[in-house]
């Protein structure tokens, strides 16, 4: 009895060769895919931890400085409420100063007028003599 080659082995004709050639390239194929989109997840996921790391950073640094302007502007509140205190304390001074300062500028005025009264005297008192 003769055999042909179909026969003895079934799982190798040529159709089904062909068909295992293909499943093996596909599951290949999906391999490479799966392999790839994973690497692309991978890295977009990397790429988002890192951004998140460096906003971490800016806002580690961003509230520190807010922390030191914040310590400025209590220094200088407290700065601020000494000058009103030494102001008030001075402000006395202050109006008399102003005060004096017009008294002054009103006795130079009586000042000039004597004078310009004085030189009109004179005068008239040298006409009077020279008569």
């Amino acid at each position: 009895m003769s055999t042909t080659p179909s026969q003895t082995h079934p799982a190798t004709s040529p159709m089904t060769s062909r068909h295992d050639e293909a499943k093996k390239a596909l599951a290949s194929a999906a391999v490479e895919a799966s392999s790839a989109m994973a690497n692309c997840v991978k890295s977009d996921f990397a790429l988002a931890a890192g951004e998140f790391q460096q906003l971490e950073t800016m806002n580690l640094a961003i509230r520190e400085r807010y922390s030191q302007m914040s310590e400025e502007s209590h220094n200088l509140i407290q700065s601020m409420a000494q000058l009103q205190d030494e102001y008030g304390l001075i402000e006395p001074y202050i109006h008399q100063i102003f005060e004096v300062e017009r008294q002054i500028t009103v006795i130079e005025s009586v000042a000039l007028e004597l004078d310009d009264y004085t030189k009109r005297l004179e005068e008239s008192l040298k006409r009077r003599g020279a008569l």
